[in-house]
């Protein structure tokens, strides 16, 4: 399908190709012919907010044919439905390869290492060895979350403002952020907070959403097509 597409700005004023018999539909929607006495119409499109096309709309054009004009019409209306849809669907984030490895290795390791500490603590009662490997654990389970929450901070950039306008993985990317922001919160409190009932709650949850985490992962990454 022949089109012409451009940015609009100063330069796209002047070059953009004019349409002749041009009918005003919408904002940023009309219909016209490409030469004053061509033969079929064509659809003039704005979208982005800066870019806009124009495209044939596959329909000869009829001189004083008020019946014509209104079929332009409808076929221009849905022609700018559809363009629409099939651009929100071809959307895609360009995130940075090496920081979406690191950041979805140290998660895994995270998961790893947090629920091999989960069961050393539900055996630490049984063997002094165990509580040895639960403060290994501990350490290791701390380090891999320096560079997991850099990379989060450069993945959270990198899906601002582009991320809003897609609509195929938002549902999961924030059930993702939120289950994040959750283990984040809770695992900087059990710095802070002395052995209590609080304590206990804040370690048993912040391990049962790091256990759910892994699910919420893969639904997220189920379709390789983030980049």
């Amino acid at each position: 399908m022949r089109h012409f597409e451009t940015k609009f700005n100063f330069y796209f004023l002047i070059f953009m190709p004019k349409l002749y018999n041009s009918i005003k539909i919408d904002q940023g929607l009309k219909i016209g012919l490409r030469d004053p006495d061509g033969p079929e119409w064509f659809v003039d499109m704005t979208y982005d907010r800066n870019k806009r096309t124009c495209r044939k709309l596959g329909l000869k054009y009829q001189e004083n044919s008020n019946k014509n004009k209104e079929e332009a019409i409808v076929a221009a209306k849905n022609f700018y439905l559809n363009f629409l849809k099939e651009k929100e669907e071809n959307l895609s984030l360009k995130l940075p390869q090496r920081l979406t490895r690191i950041f979805t290795l140290c998660l895994l390791l995270l998961w790893v290492s947090g629920v091999a500490w989960l069961i050393a603590e539900i055996n630490s009662e049984q063997s002094k060895n165990t509580v040895t490997l639960k403060n290994y654990l501990m350490v290791l389970h701390g380090l891999f979350v320096i560079p997991a929450l850099i990379a989060f901070g450069g993945l959270i950039y990198s899906h601002f403002p582009s991320g809003e306008k897609i609509k195929k993985k938002k549902r999961s990317g924030m059930s993702l952020s939120l289950f994040l922001g959750f283990l984040i919160i809770t695992g900087a409190s059990l710095f802070y907070l002395e052995a209590s009932y609080i304590r206990f709650l804040t370690s048993y949850s912040h391990a049962l959403f790091g256990i759910i985490l892994l699910p919420i992962i893969f639904w997220h990454y189920r379709k390789r097509s983030i980049n």
